[in-house]
């Protein structure tokens, strides 16, 4: 193509490349920053529910019909 013979068309396709790369970096990062926080805050809520449940079984007035 002609396109990529001259300097313009050279330099249109290394900001694409580069720009494209940099993109698909900055995406993986933020993907991993946000799935971390989503595992540690489901984490968070799981201890949470664990320790309440935990509580009701310890307590005086538990009644096994409540696991069902």
């Amino acid at each position: 193509m002609k396109l990529f013979k001259t300097v313009r068309g050279k330099l249109t396709l290394y900001f694409v490349l580069v720009f494209g790369v940099m993109l698909c970096i900055f995406s993986t990062f933020l993907y991993n920053i946000f799935a971390k926080q989503n595992r540690d805050d489901i984490d968070k809520a799981m201890i949470v529910l664990a320790g309440s449940i935990n509580d009701e079984i310890q307590s005086d007035n538990f009644q096994p019909d409540i696991l069902k």
